[in-house]
Formats: C-alpha cells, sequence, structure tokens
C-alpha cells in the first residue's frame, strides 16, 4: 500500500504543470538609445506593449510596434511631448538620462527587445536631434 502511495505521489508531482513565465519577460520593450564606443546609454522607454509567446514572430511584431510607436510620438511632436504622469516631456527625460549638455545635438536609435532578449537596434529614432542645457530638452539651433 504504501508502494502504490508514493507511486502515486512521485506520478502527482510529474503530471504538475510547468512553472508559467513572467509575464513582464514576454512584454515588447521599445526605446530611443545611443549605443556607440562612447555611450551606451537608454534616453527614454516607452511603457510596455503586448505579451506574446516568444516565438519567430514575436521579435518581428515587437519591432513593427516599436516603429509605429516612434512614428506617433513623431508626429503628435517629437520630443516635446508631455509625458502626463511625470508631467515632464520626452525630451526632458531623455536630457535626464543623458546626463550631460547636448548643444549640437545627438541622434539616437530606435531599439527594441521582447522575450528577455536584449535590446536591439530596430531603426533610427526621432529624425529632430536632442538638444540639452542644464539637463533639460531645448530646441538645437
Amino acid at each position: 500500500m504504501k508502494f502504490v502511495v508514493a507511486l502515486a505521489l512521485i506520478a502527482a508531482a510529474a503530471a504538475q504543470a510547468p512553472p508559467t513565465p513572467d509575464p513582464s519577460n514576454l512584454q515588447c520593450h521599445c526605446s530611443f538609445g545611443i549605443h556607440n564606443l562612447r555611450d551606451d546609454t537608454i534616453l527614454f522607454s516607452f511603457r510596455p506593449l503586448w505579451e506574446n509567446a516568444c516565438d519567430e514572430s514575436a521579435d518581428h511584431l515587437c519591432q513593427e510596434e516599436c516603429v509605429t510607436q516612434r512614428d506617433v510620438l513623431e508626429a503628435a511632436g517629437s520630443w516635446s511631448v508631455l509625458v502626463p504622469e511625470r508631467n515632464e516631456t520626452v525630451g526632458d527625460i531623455a536630457c535626464g538620462n543623458l546626463g550631460r549638455d547636448e548643444p549640437t545635438g545627438v541622434h539616437c536609435g530606435l531599439y527594441h527587445s521582447v522575450c528577455d532578449q536584449l535590446p536591439r537596434r530596430s531603426s533610427h529614432g526621432l529624425f529632430e536631434p536632442l538638444c540639452c542645457a542644464d539637463g533639460l530638452y531645448v530646441q538645437c539651433s
């Protein structure tokens, strides 16, 4: 009888579902950043988008979504768009993350990541360069 109970416990343990993956790992993350020999900086991160399976189409779909988000932001005013929950512009957040004045302007790239991948360059960032003075966004001259 003990053998049957032990066998039943082993079978029940083996039949348990695999652990559920952390949903944040399945989200599409989009950001503007500078990644070159001098800088490796995330300037602005969008809110995570959807949750999706980690299959072949997830990376491509995430990249497309990030390009769409960039285009919407560009049409709405680029660096001067207000982020309501922070009461700051996208440019002010980016300049704060850059951590230095940038009077001549810096061009950023658009990056995406999904399923615990490292961010990868998706496309160019905003067409307007980012200029910063005293930690805040300013129009480039």
